[in-house]
C-alpha cells in the first residue's frame, strides 16, 4: 500500500472485527458501503476472501478487488487430512465471489487455478 499512497492516490483502512456473527457482519457491510459514499471510494480491496471479500462485494457501492490469502480459496484440513467445515465453507464461497470481483489477486500459481476459469 504504501507504493501506491507514494503515487499520490488516496487510501482508507477498515477492518471486519468480529467474522463470527452474522450481525457484526451486516454492521460492517453498511460501515464499509457508507465509508464508500461518504469517501468517494473508487475501488474497494478485500485482503482475504470467504466472509470478508463476501460482505464486500456485497455491500460496496464501488468494483471489489479481493487479495486471496491461502486457506480462504485452497480449503483448510485437520490433522488427518480432511477437509474441516470451516474450509469447505471458505473454498465454496470464495469460489462463488471471485466471480463477482472486479479483479482477484492470488499468492501463487496454485491457488490461480483453483479460481473458476471465468475469474482467473
Amino acid at each position: 500500500m504504501e507504493s501506491i499512497k507514494r503515487k499520490g492516490i488516496s487510501i482508507d483502512y477498515g477492518y471486519l472485527t468480529n467474522r463470527k456473527s452474522i450481525f457484526s457482519l451486516i454492521k460492517s457491510g453498511f460501515e464499509i458501503r457508507n465509508l464508500c459514499l461518504k469517501n468517494n471510494i473508487d475501488i474497494l480491496h478485500a485482503f482475504w476472501g470467504s466472509t470478508t471479500g463476501l460482505i464486500s462485494v456485497i455491500f460496496a457501492p464501488c468494483p471489489v478487488i479481493v487479495s486471496f490469502s491461502g486457506s480462504d480459496l485452497i480449503g483448510t484440513k485437520n490433522l488427518s487430512g480432511t477437509f474441516t467445515w470451516g474450509g469447505i465453507f471458505n473454498k465454496l464461497i470464495s469460489n462463488l465471489i471471485s466471480r463477482m470481483t472486479a479483479a482477484n489477486i492470488t499468492k501463487t500459481k496454485e491457488m490461480k487455478f483453483i479460481l473458476p476459469r471465468s475469474a482467473q
